[in-house]
């Protein structure tokens, strides 16, 4: 069985500048880390270890 909860906000101004911040700073993330993974599968020739795809951070 699932259970859910939903919350609703109500930030401040300054709470939601806060909160538009931390949202890009996760797409930002994400991104980087889409075009790591999507430059390593470009390289078929090259097979990554895990090591070596760390030491792109």
């Amino acid at each position: 069985m699932l259970v859910g909860f939903k919350t609703e906000l109500h930030p401040t101004k300054q709470q939601k500048t806060l909160l538009a911040k931390h949202a890009g700073i996760a797409r930002h993330a994400y991104n980087w880390g889409s075009s790591v993974i999507l430059s390593f599968e470009v390289m078929k020739s090259f097979a990554p270890h895990r090591w070596q795809m760390f030491s792109f951070v």
